[in-house]
């Protein structure tokens, strides 16, 4: 389904793609829309124990060259899902592995933590409905990312310093892809502007009548103000009445004040996922790469 939004009038269509979607397979909902991103830039296969999703562009993309397997770990399963994961990568030479599964099991992962792996652990929540906070930081102006000048701050508002001038690769792909997502129309982006500056900025990715919440960003000097509380009920407030979506979906990891401030805005618990990851420290750190 594509989006085009052009002041308060908005086009809605859908857009048949031809395609064997491999990811409906996937049965936990966290997971399934964790791909939704991955569906234009990378090759996702389904093989008999696992699903693969393998990024040619980017191969130091950490969570964009993974394995998903069909069941959590059990304990002497560390030498068959290793195996399983150098036949499609080398970990010695990209300097990470990734394996996440699917399902709502934690599973026992004791082998690969020994051998230096850490168990990553996510909550998946759904909207259900949008509470109003107590309080909300009525100087902020919300509205969709949409002039060539936004772009050019969220650039800046991605790069996390004072820097006039962005220079990290990752952060000008990532934003050139949010861009052509959004004009593509299989995605938003929406911003919290203070004096017309960009303080904070959040996404929603398209799948069908799904929606899944993306790269949630706050201005470091702007932050304990109201900026991500205030962003996030406009946001939702703004898609409830403007698009038709079944489900929007929102992760975030266990236990967090992300977590905290997501259930105060209406949205509820659904299920788990894990996954664990290693990476050479020596290297550099694939998170942002």
């Amino acid at each position: 389904m594509n989006y085009f939004l052009n002041g308060p009038e908005r086009i809605r269509f859908r857009t048949v793609f031809v395609c064997m979607d491999v990811t409906r397979n996937i049965k936990n909902l966290g997971v399934r829309t964790d791909l939704i991103r991955h569906k234009k830039e990378s090759i996702i296969l389904e093989k008999e124990n696992y699903f693969l999703i393998k990024t040619p562009s980017r191969p130091t993309y950490f969570w964009g060259n993974f394995l998903i397997m069909k069941e959590a770990p059990s304990k002497g399963c560390y030498k068959d899902w290793m195996r399983r994961y150098e036949s499609e990568f080398s970990s010695k030479e990209q300097g990470f592995t990734a394996i996440g599964w699917d399902g709502n099991e934690p599973g026992d992962s004791s082998e690969f933590t020994l051998k230096g792996f850490t168990f990553c652990s996510f909550n998946t929540l759904v909207l259900n409905k949008v509470i109003e906070p107590k309080k909300l930081n009525s100087s902020l102006e919300l509205r969709p990312i949409s002039k060539d000048s936004d772009w050019e701050q969220l650039l800046l508002l991605n790069n996390r310093s004072d820097e006039e001038e962005v220079t990290s690769t990752y952060i000008i792909s990532k934003v050139k892809g949010q861009k052509e997502s959004v004009a593509e129309g299989r995605s938003i982006r929406y911003g919290a502007f203070l004096d017309g500056k960009l303080v904070g900025d959040m996404g929603i990715l398209f799948d069908g009548e799904i929606g899944r919440f993306n790269s949630v960003t706050t201005h470091n000097k702007f932050r304990n103000q109201g900026v991500c509380t205030t962003l996030l009920n406009g946001f939702l407030r703004f898609l409830v009445a403007e698009i038709s979506l079944e489900k929007m979906v929102i992760v975030c990891d266990q236990g967090t004040q992300a977590e905290r401030i997501y259930t105060r805005a209406g949205f509820e618990y659904h299920e788990s996922h894990y996954g664990l990851e290693w990476f050479d420290e020596s290297r550099f750190n694939p998170k942002v790469d």
